[in-house]
């Protein structure tokens, strides 16, 4: 069975345009309409157990985590594979998103050990959402 993590977000080291929604910590809402950058890190502690993991940029609550959805609601996902014992594996994300105001952006990750995986939290794993422009239609 795949343990998934849904990130919450347990602080913020800026947020000018309050897109971090402190109701549901996990989100991250687009104020207004545009394109928004979105970057994100996932690190796992290396396991002998661990041989691979994915993570995605889930749109207003699609959780499929792992399903090759690329109609919009996925924006992106990257997949890892083991490496070298005693190396952490990271995922990586960045990418560009149109959004309307309101919607949000969720960091989803999975890892099919069978056991529970510690991620390393400080510096190492995380998510930042910038607005970059206005879209033009």
């Amino acid at each position: 069975m795949p343990e998934v993590l849904i990130w919450s977000v347990l602080s913020e080291d800026f947020d000018q345009g309050s897109m971090h929604s402190n109701g549901q910590s996990s989100r991250l809402v687009a104020p207004r309409d545009g394109l928004y950058a979105v970057d994100a890190q996932v690190e796992w502690r290396r396991d002998d157990t661990l041989d691979g993991a994915v993570v995605t940029l889930d749109r207003n609550q699609n959780r499929t985590c792992e399903g090759a959805a690329r109609d919009g609601t996925q924006p992106a996902r990257d997949t890892v594979t083991g490496s070298t014992p005693n190396e952490n594996l990271t995922n990586d994300i960045n990418t560009l998103v149109a959004l309307e105001a309101g919607d949000y952006l969720e960091l989803c990750a999975v890892q099919h050990s069978g056991e529970q995986q510690l991620v390393e939290s400080f510096g190492f794993t995380w998510v930042t959402m910038r607005f970059v422009g206005r879209l033009s239609g």
